[in-house]
Parts: structure tokens; sequence; C-alpha cells
């Protein structure tokens, strides 16, 4: 058997996660390169595949990118770039999420908060997690979480959070849908050999059927919907919601990962990559928070002329159900064209 012969590019230099990669190479005779704490990508370096943390470098970002392009496997130990379509072995950031909220509610909590000292990805899937379960009527109307308290026999300084009145959001939203049930409006965009979209009766929603005949290929599908502007206009929506269900060829119906993309309308923007939970063989809602810079105060918001929503799935074949879109929106930014 040929050894070969993996980098790994990890920060920090976690001994439990190092360990088990170690244990792993043993077994399969892999002989391991590993660089803690990287700089720059190391010159020179010619083997079989590397385990990476990817995070902000952005000399790594490139190194890894120039790998693929040598077609060179990555496998990705973080969650920081979900616009890189690439394998990823991480923690199930949003179950984590949904865990912590069962545990209140099971103990029959009634006020709870999301606090976080950063806002990555994975602090993203937490939080929906955390507030996208199946009861949502539990969650709080606190507008402000205040921290104070003695120390020392002093008085520490008043903190005060302000706390998403995300119930009384969804309450009082105006729900605007999108009228996208038109399979025709939905322009194919997969490497899918097979491919094929219908409206399906029964489930009253869009049916994608999808199919790839050569293992090893990048799999996915991302179908390219255009807004109606300006009825559809997401500028000040504060969320868009939809139901998904899909069912695969294998029975753990996984996927690698799944997103909805904005498609911005003067090009000079990247495509803006927002990741959901994964879709499971019921339907289920999916409520994506939208980037702030659609429903901050700035005049000048991006135009997002179209959208992508799809995943990558782990079979071969794949089936994806998809109904009722919405923007969620404060009344008081219904636009003129959606009051008529």
């Amino acid at each position: 058997m040929k050894r070969r012969n993996v980098l790994i590019l990890v920060t920090p230099a976690y001994h439990p996660r190092l360990a088990g990669i170690a244990r792993y190479a043993r077994q399969h005779g892999w002989q391991l390169t590993i660089l803690d704490r990287i700089a720059r990508q190391p010159r020179g370096w010619k083997g079989d595949g590397v385990l990476v943390t990817l995070r902000d470098n952005p000399e790594i970002v490139s190194f890894v990118k120039s790998l693929r392009r040598r077609k060179i496997p990555v496998v990705d130990l973080t969650f920081n770039h979900p616009e890189m379509l690439i394998p990823r072995v991480s923690g199930d950031h949003f179950n984590m999420g949904s865990l912590a909220r069962r545990h209140f509610e099971e103990r029959n909590f009634r006020h709870f908060a999301w606090f976080s000292t950063n806002w990555l990805n994975i602090h993203k899937l937490r939080y929906e997690g955390f507030s996208n379960l199946s009861n949502p009527s539990n969650l709080s109307n606190l507008s402000n979480l205040i921290l104070s308290g003695v120390f020392d026999g002093r008085r520490t300084s008043r903190l005060s959070m302000p706390v998403r009145l995300e119930k009384k959001f969804l309450d009082s939203c105006t729900r605007q849908p999108i009228n996208a049930n038109n399979p025709t409006s939905w322009k194919k965009n997969t490497t899918a050999s097979g491919y094929s979209v219908v409206w399906d009766e029964n489930e009253k929603a869009l049916r994608f059927d999808l199919s790839w005949d050569k293992q090893g290929v990048d799999k996915w599908f991302y179908p390219t919907y255009t807004l109606n502007l300006p009825t559809e206009d997401l500028a000040n929506a504060q969320f868009i919601q939809f139901e998904v269900k899909s069912v695969q060829d294998k029975p753990e119906n996984d996927f690698a990962c799944q997103y909805l993309m904005l498609v911005y309308e003067d090009g000079s923007k990247p495509d803006l990559f927002m990741p959901y939970p994964a879709p499971l063989s019921a339907w289920e809602p999916r409520r994506i928070e939208l980037s702030t810079e659609l429903t901050g105060s700035n005049q000048k918001k991006p135009v997002v002329k179209a959208i992508r929503l799809g995943a990558n799935p782990k079979g071969m074949k794949c089936t994806f159900w998809l109904r009722d879109i919405q923007l969620l929106k404060t009344k008081a930014c219904v636009s003129t064209s959606e009051r008529r």
C-alpha cells in the first residue's frame, strides 16, 4: 500500500485532535507533516492531502484554493469559510444550540436569552439552533439583559445588553411571499448529469430531481431564482423563510453543506453564502437572518437581484422539495408597491 504524505495545518495545536489524527495515520500508513500556528503557506510541499483549520489568514486561504485547483484533497476542520465548498469535519453547531434550548424547555424555564462573545459562522449556527425550535412561543419578550452586582464590597459597573425580541417580531411582522412556484422561474445551476424541476401537486411544492453518474464528482445544486423587483426586494427584510425536505439514495440523507446565496445586482460584490440547517426527510421550516447591510440604516443598500437555494448532497441521487418562500419584514418597512 502506498504511503501517503498528509499535511496537517492546524492552529492552535489542540492535543486531542492531533492525537486522533495521529492514531488514524498510524493505522493507515500515513506520513504526517504537522505545522502549528503557521503564518504563511509551506513552500515546496508535495503530498497527497491536507487537513486544515481554515481561518482568516489570506495566504492559507489562497494555498487551499491552489490545492483544490491541483485536485489535491483538502478537509477543513472549521466552519469559518462556508463560501468554500470543501469537505468539512466539524461540530454540529446548530444542534449544540438546539440542545441548550431543549435543556431550558425541559426544565420549564420561561425566560432565556442568547449571548456570544463573537459572531463567526459557528456562533450564528448555534444561535439559529437555540432560537429556531418547534416551540418558539417560549421565547422571552425581554428587551435588555442587565448585569450588575457587588464584588469585594464595591458595586460593579452596570452592563446592559440588548436582547433580540424575536418572538415579538415574528408575531407582528409582515410575511411577504416570493412568487417562485413556477418551475420555469428557476435557472439550472448544478453539476448533476440528470436534472429536472416540476411542480409537485401532492406536496404543493417545487420538486428538484438530481442524479450524478460519476463517483468523486463535486456534487451540488443551487438553482437560481431572479427576484421580481421591486416587489420582492430584500432590502429591510429581517429574515427569509422557507420549507424544505429531501430524500437521497442513501439512508443517511446527509449533505456536505447547504446554502442560501444572495446574488447582487451590480456584480461588484461576490455572492453572499448563508448556511442553513440540512433538510430532513420530513417537512421543516428554515429561517435565515439576512445580512445587516440589507437591513441597516445605510441608504446605499446593495440590491439583491437573485437567490440561489440548494445543497451539496452526499448521495448519487437526490430529490429536494421547496415551498412557501417568504420575506419577513417589519410593518414599517413594507414598500408602497407591496401595499398596493
